[in-house]
């Protein structure tokens, strides 16, 4: 999640009005070395009245791409006001934009402002959202692949989602947040590397995700895999979105073989 959050920085924070209906502001938004939402605002925001009378909070953490993907975090915040919001604020400009020129230029500017810091600590968050198609609709258009593999479905999908497990029959090196995101590589096979985001993770049945190639110039891929016992083993259905005919054949003959070499591995 936080990574996912920490090079995002537009966002939504909805705070709560004291009818009980929803605020919202779109904001600069940082994520600070304990793991925490930062915002920068002024005393008399309408979010700041609302989390001093009630610190209930969600922030939408958005993708600089209006299209790309997104987070919801759920959390309780707190105002810092000055002189106690200076060092803080400090922290909210590095999370986004680094070191400053002149700190002691940043440092007063913040308080002829009159600048308060939000800190939203976080208590829960929902799955990392893409929008688009959903899985129903992917199957009607992309790649529809249904192979049995030995294992249960839940020895399956951790091959799927641990990083020394994927290494056995998938990518040479596997860096995997569930969480999150994740990062394969192929440095022996000219030195290939695949980036994607998770959507939705349901151990042991069910893993949606995008991706995408570093080296190839196209939009990401949807990726739904459900794993389902079968007669002893796990039958996997992947469903993959895909434009062309060429693609098709490629992701279809990828799958086949990789899931081949799994079925083999857990025989």
């Amino acid at each position: 999640m936080l990574a996912f959050a920490r090079p995002r920085h537009h966002g939504i924070v909805t705070t709560v009005r004291k009818d009980g209906r929803p605020q919202m502001s779109p904001v600069a938004m940082g994520v600070d070395p304990e793991g925490r939402v930062v915002v920068a605002s002024y005393p008399d925001r309408a979010k700041v009245y609302n989390l001093r009378r009630d610190p209930r909070c969600s922030v939408l953490v958005l993708s600089d791409d209006f299209g790309g993907s997104w987070l919801q975090v759920d959390g309780r915040g707190e105002i810092l006001d000055l002189p106690e919001a200076v060092e803080p604020l400090v922290e909210y400009f590095r999370s986004i934009s680094g070191e400053h020129s002149d700190w002691h230029e940043y440092r007063q500017a913040m308080v002829d402002q009159g600048k308060v810091l939000i800190r939203i600590e976080i208590d829960r968050w929902g799955p990392i959202s893409r929008g688009g198609f959903p899985p129903e609709v992917v199957r009607r258009d992309g790649v529809v692949l249904e192979i049995d593999v030995a294992g249960s479905p839940s020895v399956v999908f951790d091959h799927f989602t641990k990083p020394e497990l994927v290494m056995k029959w998938w990518a040479e090196v596997a860096d995997i947040d569930l969480d999150s995101a994740f990062h394969l590589s192929w440095p022996n096979h000219g030195d290939t590397h695949l980036r994607g985001a998770y959507e939705r993770v349901e151990a042991p049945n069910r893993l949606t995700f995008t991706w995408t190639f570093d080296h190839e110039d196209f939009a990401e891929r949807v990726v739904d895999i459900t794993f389902t016992e079968s007669q002893g083993g796990t039958k996997v259905l992947i469903s993959h979105e895909a434009e062309t005919e060429q693609e098709r054949r490629n992701y279809t003959d990828g799958w086949t073989f990789f899931l081949q070499t799994l079925d083999e591995l857990l025989q």
